[in-house]
C-alpha cells in the first residue's frame, strides 16, 4: 500500500507467528488516512473498500505518507532470525511483532540512530520465541513462559503470572457434535 497507494482487502490471508499483523481491514490505516487526507477523502476510500474491496488514495495523500512512512515483509524465517540476533547480540528478548519492526528498522535505518517500540511481552508469544531461539518447546504453555524467564533471567510478567495462579473455571471438554447441545443447555433455550 505505501509503494502504490492501492489498498486490496480481497487478497489472500495469511496467518502468521504475528497475529496482530494478520489483517485483511485495518482500521489503523483508516485513522492514519483520516489525519492525512481528512475526513471526506477518507470515507469515501472506506466505501469503495465496502464495496469493491479495494480503494486507491491520490497522488498527493501518497507522496504525503511515503514522506513519512516506509514499509517491509518480513517472513517467518525472517522473524525468528530478528528474534534469535536481538536476543544473542543484547541480550534482549522480543516478540514476533517487535521483531518484524526491527527488521524493517535493519533494512531502512542501518547507518543511522533509531528506535523501536515494543508494546507486546515475549512472554506472551513463548512458543514462538523459544522456537526462534531454537529451543525445546513445550506442550504446556507454563513451561515455556518459565524457560523463556529462565532462559533470560527476567521475571515473567505479573498479569501473566496471575493467570496460572486462577482456579481453573473451565474443565469440560466437548466434542464438536456436542457443542451446540451443550450451548442450549448452557444457555437455557428452548427449542
Amino acid at each position: 500500500f505505501f509503494t502504490t497507494g492501492v489498498y486490496q482487502a480481497d487478497r489472500r490471508f495469511h496467518q502468521t507467528s504475528s497475529p496482530a499483523m494478520d489483517i485483511l481491514v485495518s482500521s489503523n490505516l483508516e485513522r492514519l488516512l483520516f489525519d492525512y487526507a481528512g475526513s471526506r477523502k477518507t470515507s469515501q476510500w472506506m466505501d469503495q473498500l465496502k464495496e469493491q474491496a479495494s480503494f486507491q488514495i491520490d497522488d498527493q495523500t501518497l507522496a504525503f505518507l511515503q514522506k513519512d512512512f516506509n514499509a517491509a515483509f518480513t517472513d517467518e524465517g525472517q522473524t525468528d532470525t530478528s528474534i534469535e540476533k536481538t536476543f544473542s547480540k543484547n541480550d534482549y528478548l522480543i516478540d514476533p511483532h517487535t521483531a518484524v519492526a526491527v527488521r524493517a528498522q535493519n533494512i531502512f535505518f542501518k547507518d543511522r540512530p533509531s528506535l523501536v517500540v515494543s508494546t507486546a511481552s515475549p512472554f506472551k508469544f513463548s512458543e514462538t520465541v523459544l522456537s526462534a531461539l531454537k529451543k525445546e518447546v513445550s506442550q504446556r504453555p507454563y513451561e515455556n513462559i518459565k524457560k523463556l524467564s529462565a532462559l533470560s533471567g527476567r521475571k515473567i510478567p505479573a498479569s501473566l503470572q496471575k493467570l496460572f495462579e486462577l482456579p481453573v473455571a473451565q474443565k469440560d471438554q466437548l466434542e464438536i457434535d456436542q457443542i451446540s447441545a451443550d450451548l442450549v443447555k448452557t444457555l437455557k433455550i428452548d427449542h
